[in-house]
């Protein structure tokens, strides 16, 4: 985790760009509030099928592994979101604005 600043324009453009990572931050801006790392990706999932449920398990996992190895870290690298693996929650940081 890190919360002691934000990227560069250039991290965070490259950040945005992804799809993924896209749906997480919506996902955490309308949830208004921190989220489980098992919220997030139920809710990513959904995102992704086009608001139609069901994700398979496999998904599943592999939406979870690529959140908390890759997607996630890239986030709070650039001060986006907060991630807590010890506590499996995400935030949105204060220093997104």
């Amino acid at each position: 985790m890190r919360v002691d600043g934000a990227g560069t324009e250039a991290q965070i453009h490259s950040a945005l760009a992804n799809e993924r990572r896209r749906h997480v931050l919506s996902t955490l801006e309308e949830a208004e509030s921190e989220l489980t790392l098992t919220e997030l990706v139920r809710e990513v999932a959904r995102r992704e099928r086009g608001n139609e449920p069901g994700a398979t398990s496999d998904e599943v996992k592999r939406i979870r592994i690529s959140l908390y190895h890759r997607h996630l870290p890239k986030l709070a690298d650039v001060g986006l979101v907060e991630h807590h693996p010890g506590k499996k929650t995400v935030a949105l940081t204060d220093e997104r604005e």
